[in-house]
C-alpha cells in the first residue's frame, strides 16, 4: 500500500509539472508606442456652383494632393489610438461646366489632423477609424464674368484605414472615407517609415 501511494504521488507530481509546462500563460498586456513619417497621395471632389449673370450650374472641383504625415501610435494589447498630422500640398481643377470657365490647375496648401481608434489584427495588419479635420487655402477667382462659389476652407469627415506592415520599418496605408461639407469620397494611399 505504501508503494502504491508513493507511485501515485510521483505520477501526480510529474503529471502536474508537465501540464504546467505545456499550459501557456495568458500574455500580459503591454504598451507599444511607435512613430512614423510618411508620404501619401489623396484625392476627393468638391461640389461648387458656377454663376454667369442669371445662369448657374453645379460644377465639380477635383483635388489631388500629396500629404507629408507624422504619426504617433500607442497600443495596449490589440487596441489603441493613432494621431496623424499632415501637411497638404495639392492642385485642384474644375470639371467641365455649363458655363465657360477656363481653369488650369490651381495650387493650394493646407494641414489636416486624423485621430483614430486602432485595432491590431496582427503584427502586420492594423485597422483604424476616426474623424478627419482639414484646413486648406483655396479660392476660385472670377473669370470672364463667371464666379465660382468657394467651398469651406475647413472641412470635416470620417475615415477608415488599413495599415499593411511589410517589415518592421515599412508599411502601406490605405484610407477611404467621406468629407461632409460640399464634398464627397476621400481616398488615400501612402507609404510610411517607422522609427
Amino acid at each position: 500500500m505504501q508503494v502504491f501511494k508513493s507511485v501515485f504521488f510521483v505520477f501526480t507530481l510529474t503529471g502536474t509539472l508537465a501540464f504546467a509546462q505545456n499550459e501557456s500563460p495568458r500574455p500580459k498586456s503591454r504598451t507599444i508606442q511607435m512613430k512614423s513619417l510618411g508620404i501619401s497621395f489623396a484625392s476627393w471632389n468638391e461640389i461648387l456652383t458656377a454663376e454667369s449673370g442669371t445662369a448657374s450650374s453645379k460644377v465639380f472641383s477635383n483635388h489631388y494632393v500629396n500629404n507629408i504625415t507624422y504619426t504617433q501610435d500607442r497600443f495596449t494589447g490589440r487596441t489603441g489610438y493613432s494621431m496623424n498630422y499632415s501637411l497638404i500640398l495639392g492642385k485642384a481643377t474644375l470639371a467641365p461646366a455649363a458655363v465657360s470657365y477656363a481653369s488650369a490647375d490651381k495650387s493650394f496648401f493646407g494641414v489636416s489632423f486624423y485621430p483614430r481608434y486602432s485595432y491590431r489584427q496582427s503584427a502586420a495588419i492594423t485597422f483604424g477609424i476616426g474623424p478627419l479635420l482639414m484646413y486648406r487655402s483655396l479660392k476660385w477667382d472670377p473669370q470672364n464674368s463667371v464666379t465660382i462659389s468657394t467651398s469651406p476652407q475647413a472641412n470635416v469627415g470620417i475615415l477608415g484605414s488599413v495599415d499593411f506592415r511589410l517589415n518592421p520599418r515599412i508599411e502601406v496605408v490605405q484610407t477611404l472615407g467621406t468629407l461632409f461639407l460640399q464634398a464627397n469620397t476621400y481616398w488615400s494611399l501612402g507609404l510610411g517609415y517607422n522609427f
